[in-house]
């Protein structure tokens, strides 16, 4: 597993993110399960609203549930959620 120094990268996000708002109208950003991953965690907080990707038999429901409070607790806007069988 590679570890990188999360001020450095959080910093680089966040000037790629002001390039790219530039340019578009809409950035998506794929990120690893959200209550299990730092990184995750500070890629939701330079997002605007967020989409939940449900993996069958895979995800559960208080994996779930702890997510929706977390984007509840930081104000965070759910679009929907994507079912993956």
């Amino acid at each position: 597993m590679q570890v990188y120094n999360l001020e450095l990268v959080s910093s680089v996000f966040e000037d790629r993110l002001e390039v790219w708002k530039e340019s578009y109208d809409y950035i998506v950003v794929e990120a690893p399960e959200m209550m299990k991953n730092m990184y995750s965690q500070w890629i939701l907080s330079s997002s605007d609203a967020v989409v939940l990707f449900v993996k069958r038999k895979r995800t559960k429901r208080n994996d779930m549930q702890r997510s929706k409070e977390y984007l509840i607790r930081q104000q965070k806007v759910l679009l929907g959620v994507v079912y993956e069988h």
